[in-house]
């Protein structure tokens, strides 16, 4: 992906995880099911990010359910909150999250390195070149300027983002990283709630069935006897 590209889908993902109604509902969701499990130790209004990632860790009392899984199943019956994994994810949050800032600020600083040797090169034979060569150079220019506009946007908006959710020291990589981790766990937890479904639903086919079998040799045995 080019540079114009990274910056772009970096725009695109603060502005999703800022706006997004669905992401607002699953943020008030965890809440609510945190408040649930500390009913009786002082209401909470709010939590940190991080905290996202400890979800699958908080378990049931028979081992069975994580808070994550009670999440799902929660968002499942919950107006207006299906489908933001579906949303993040087209957000590109994961892509994202490999981005490194660094990385990037530095390819920007070669492009524009490359471009003033290329002006420095040519600056003597301007009357000499053909006039495509020439406006390859002005275009190449004004391209490089329209990408890093973009990304001091893309640092501005990061920057209210990451304010807002209380990290104003995070980079996207690690706030993005969090989300995309979320995003993952969000999405095993949902499978392993469909097998347990699946397997529970077998059990009482089995069980169903088993049950028809005894009733119809019990009603048998019982005809014999009469006969």
């Amino acid at each position: 992906m080019c540079l114009r590209d990274q910056i772009a889908q970096i725009k695109r993902a603060c502005t999703v995880v800022r706006t997004s109604a669905k992401l607002r509902v699953v943020l008030r969701s965890v809440l609510y099911l945190g408040n649930k499990l500390n009913e009786g130790r002082g209401r909470v209004y709010g939590f940190q990010l991080n905290s996202l990632g400890m979800l699958r860790s908080i378990k049931s009392q028979d081992k069975q359910f994580t808070l994550l899984h009670f999440l799902v199943k929660h968002i499942n019956n919950t107006e207006g909150a299906k489908g933001f994994v579906s949303e993040l994810e087209a957000a590109g949050i994961k892509h994202v999250a490999g981005v490194d800032p660094k990385v990037l600020v530095e390819e920007l600083r070669e492009v524009e390195n490359t471009l003033s040797f290329l002006k420095t090169c040519l600056k003597g034979f301007t009357s000499t070149l053909p006039a495509r060569v020439t406006r390859f150079g002005d275009e190449a220019n004004a391209q490089f300027q329209a990408v890093a506009e973009s990304h001091e946007q893309a640092i501005s908006q990061f920057a209210d983002l990451s304010s807002f959710f209380g990290l104003p020291d995070a980079d996207w990589q690690r706030f993005f990283g969090v989300w995309a981790t979320f995003v993952q766990d969000y999405k095993t937890a949902e499978q392993e709630l469909k097998r347990r479904a699946e397997r529970e639903r077998m059990q009482d086919a089995r069980r169903q069935a088993r049950n028809v079998m005894i009733s119809r040799a019990s009603s048998t045995a019982s005809r014999k006897r009469k006969a």
